[in-house]
């Protein structure tokens, strides 16, 4: 790119708005890294003002001052007013990307913590199912397979509609997960809904074979429903996204001072 193009690129990024600059950043940052652990070792040797926050939130203050100098212009006169107004836009600015960035690390950080729980999950239902086709019978649990396979695909699903939502709300479209977390997540839930697709088949061929021996055994569970399991992740999934908002909420008041917005934010999800 010439010197030329290479200042008007930097005048459109030093224009844009906080979600827009998160969201610019975030896609240049998946194509360039594939997990959050190549990105940190990408600015392990680069001083602490070369790393994404830092360069976000100058970003956000540049961008907020640019634009709000011509509506401080009606305030010049007024003593004190022009500078408290400039002031306070960028301060919400940087706060604003602050948030999304800490939303971003939130985001990823909470799932990879779950992620190897239900992949376990999963790889142990598939060996229950497996017993089940094996043995004729279903495997006696404390919990039986088909309520642990409803209640590991009801979390995947909160976490695959609560990303969705992050996603079209606060990052301009872009996936907030890096992208093996992202596609960890599309494949363990493939791995359950095809699980689930197996139970409710094998399901439905031990129901015939009763009919035809007419011998008594234990009632059948009922087959799983995956529209209504979607449908049912909704509640949960806001909770997650409201959650993980918040988290990211309190983590920028903090970095920005205000110690009692950011108590404010976490207090809601202290019980």
């Amino acid at each position: 790119m010439t010197s030329a193009g290479n200042r008007r690129l930097k005048r459109v990024e030093g224009a844009l708005y906080p979600s827009e600059a998160m969201a610019l950043w975030l896609h240049e940052a998946k194509e360039e890294h594939r997990s959050l652990r190549d990105l940190v070792e990408r600015y392990k040797a680069e001083p602490a003002e070369a790393w994404p926050l830092f360069e976000l939130t100058r970003q956000a203050e540049a961008a907020a001052r640019g634009r709000l100098k011509s509506q401080a212009a009606a305030l010049e006169r007024v003593s004190g007013q022009r500078t408290d107004f400039l002031d306070r836009g960028e301060r919400d600015a940087v706060r604003d990307v602050a948030t999304l960035f800490y939303l971003f690390v939130e985001v990823n950080g909470r799932f990879m913590a779950e992620e190897r729980a239900l992949y376990l999950l999963v790889a142990l239902l598939f060996a229950e199912y497996r017993q089940w086709v094996r043995d004729g019978e279903l495997p006696e649990r404390d919990e039986p397979l088909d309520r642990q396979l409803t209640s590991a695909l009801g979390e995947l699903y909160a976490w695959d509609d609560a990303v969705a939502a992050l996603t079209e709300r606060y990052f301009q479209g872009v996936n907030p997960l890096m992208p093996e977390v992202e596609e960890s997540l599309d494949w363990i839930a493939e791995q359950a809904e095809q699980l689930a697709e197996r139970f409710n088949e094998h399901l439905e061929f031990e129901s015939k074979a009763r009919k035809a021996s007419r011998k008594r055994k234990p009632a059948l569970p009922k087959p799983i429903d995956l529209g209504a399991l979607r449908e049912g992740a909704q509640l949960t999934a806001q909770a997650h996204a409201n959650l993980l908002v918040d988290m990211a909420r309190a983590e920028a008041c903090e970095m920005m001072g205000e110690r009692q917005r950011a108590l404010t934010f976490a207090g809601r999800h202290v019980r």
